[in-house]
């Protein structure tokens, strides 16, 4: 068995084709067991084609919060053996792993990713057979799979049915009975099964307080929250869910939401919302982001605020749209002609999505200037436990942007020249300096607002740093080094820019080495922070393009080889 299939901890993976249920199946397991009281993370990959292709998820069960997927799978559900091989270097399956799959699949197991000393039960059933018999049509191949998963796992059967209840609810009865007696027949399939070998989680009696939920929908839960009530964008991915969940909600609360022609209509249509008082956002990827440059910048200088949301994907151009990255931060930072000062925020997980998205409406409204709040595939499409309590209900009073609203008694004047205070174009070098003084200066207001997320000791051998989504592989690696003796703490940098650089000078001062986490080829935080302030001379740096989320297993191994951790036992080392 894997560390990962300890009792406090369960992996799950689900492979299959576009189209074959995967997520519905991935979601339901998830939710019943968060409905039994329990924490998980669920990760979300999908192809690169706008339909079809493949599909897989990765669960991790647990009785503590997780943030990141498992580096191995204890338990394996094969709807397809040839869409494995295309996730090979997502899915890592551990040597003992339950596997379920369909015998009417005429797929090499060992060709398409299964590894070949894999050495746990294998259980072949009869998927589209039984969803013919029972669930009257193929499509339900899925739910015979759910139910052959959740019998052998036993898998809170309370919960379980409660949560398919709910989901059928908008289906009408003849297809949620073929549905139920698909999940019922593969149930009765592996009755006889002799256990699965994989250690049940034990449940509390249900946690009301769980919920599970995506970045994507807890960022734009908290901008409505925070009273957004006009959002402009364009479908890109991974960013597509936060524009379709604010089509569906703000025109409920008297807000527009409106899909642009391109994504420079989208961000001008922002701005233009933002001189009617109206707390306003948009939401794009790499891209889109490009595109948006020009108009973040007019924002800039016309002192209008503006929030712009950037889920990063594998880049460049249209790049691996559906996979996870860190690499868009320079583009964050200096995407701009001219000197554009803006805040740039970065999410490190599910819940963070969330204040900081409360927090980009406040920053942007007090330094009237734009808003860059970074995003990863990873977070924003994946799924995690949080507080329901997390966010808010919005509540009768929408706060506008302070000092734009549009009366009988004012002159709107708005430009992209450079102007006085009256917004009178200038053209004198005096003036443009001072303005430039003034725009980075309401900008710099915001330091010290959204402090570094730290874990671990305050000093020691070893200080990991980085951003957005890294954070929960260095909190990780943290747990692991003092598992074997070496002192260390981690800290990740929520606000970008402005950066506070005295409270990185105190936090490095505390460490012999430090290693510098990112997810993209050519070490941009590293750079970046290297042009800000003098590192210390024993500075690493550990980074690889993106394409996969890290795993706890690359990164003990860069550990090792430099020397800042002793190897562990032979059967745990990567």
């Amino acid at each position: 068995m894997s560390p990962s299939g300890s009792p406090s901890q369960l992996s799950i993976g689900v492979v299959g084709s576009g189209g074959d249920g995967v997520v519905l199946l991935g979601e339901l397991l998830a939710r019943s067991a968060v409905l039994a009281g329990l924490h998980c993370y669920m990760d979300k990959v999908f192809g690169p084609q706008i339909r079809g292709g493949e599909s897989s998820v990765s669960l991790r069960i647990s009785q503590s919060q997780v943030l990141r997927s498992a580096d191995e799978l204890d338990v394996l559900l094969v709807l397809q053996w040839s869409d494995l091989a295309r996730f090979h270097d997502v899915l890592s399956i551990a040597p003992d792993a339950l596997v379920i799959c369909s015998s009417e699949d005429d797929g090499d197991p060992q060709a398409c990713g299964l590894p070949i000393g894999h050495r746990g039960p294998l259980l072949s059933l009869p998927l589209k057979q039984l969803a013919l018999d029972h669930g009257r049509s193929k499509q339900a191949r899925n739910m015979v799979l759910l139910g052959a998963a959740s019998g052998l796992l036993d898998w809170y059967p309370q919960q379980l049915r409660a949560i398919l209840e709910r989901r059928m609810q908008r289906y009408d009865e003849r297809s949620r009975e073929n549905n139920l007696a698909a999940v019922a027949a593969g149930r009765d399939a592996v009755a006889s099964w002799q256990g699965s070998g994989i250690p049940a989680l034990p449940t509390s009696n249900g946690n009301a307080d769980l919920e599970l939920a995506s970045g994507n929908e807890l960022l734009s839960r908290a901008a409505i929250a925070s009273g957004c009530r006009f959002m402009a964008g364009y479908p890109i991915t991974p960013a597509s869910e936060i524009l379709e969940y604010m089509t569906r909600r703000l025109p409920q609360l008297g807000g527009t939401c409106i899909q642009a022609e391109d994504e420079i209509a989208a961000a001008c249509l922002t701005i233009g919302a933002a001189l009617g008082g109206v707390r306003s956002m948009s939401a794009t990827s790499g891209p889109g982001m490009t595109l948006k440059s020009e108009s973040i910048a007019l924002s800039g200088m016309a002192g209008l605020p503006m929030v712009v949301v950037d889920v990063q994907r594998c880049g460049p151009s249209t790049g691996i749209p559906t996979r996870t990255e860190q690499a868009d931060l320079n583009l964050a930072l200096y995407g701009a002609h001219g000197d554009s000062p803006r805040i740039v925020l970065a999410a490190a997980h599910q819940a963070d999505c969330a204040d900081l998205a409360t927090q980009a409406f406040e920053l942007a409204g007090e330094a009237s200037a734009p808003v860059i709040l970074l995003s990863e595939q990873q977070i924003a499409q994946g799924l995690a436990t949080v507080p329901r309590d997390l966010v808010p209900e919005p509540n009768g009073s929408v706060p506008g942007w302070p000092d734009t609203a549009i009366g009988a008694d004012r002159q709107v004047q708005l430009t992209g020249l450079e102007h006085d205070d009256s917004g009178r174009p200038l053209s004198d070098a005096a003036s443009h300096q001072a303005n430039s003084l003034l725009r980075n200066a309401r900008v710099n207001r915001a330091l010290s607002r959204v402090p570094a997320l730290y874990e671990g000791a305050a000093e020691g051998e070893l200080g990991l740093l980085c951003f957005g989504s890294s954070y929960s592989i260095c909190r990780e690696a943290i747990e692991l080094a003092g598992s074997r003796g070496v002192t260390a703490g981690m800290m990740c940098i929520r606000m970008l820019s402005p950066l506070d650089q005295a409270e990185l000078r105190d936090w490095l001062r505390g460490y012999r080495h430090v290693v510098i986490v990112e997810m993209n080829y050519s070490g941009q935080l590293h750079d970046y922070l290297r042009s800000r302030l003098q590192l210390p001379e024993l500075t690493m740096s550990l980074r690889r393009s993106g394409g996969r989320p890290w795993r706890l297993a690359e990164v003990e191994d860069f550990l090792v080889r430099h020397g800042l951790l002793p190897a562990g036992p032979p059967e745990l080392q990567p």
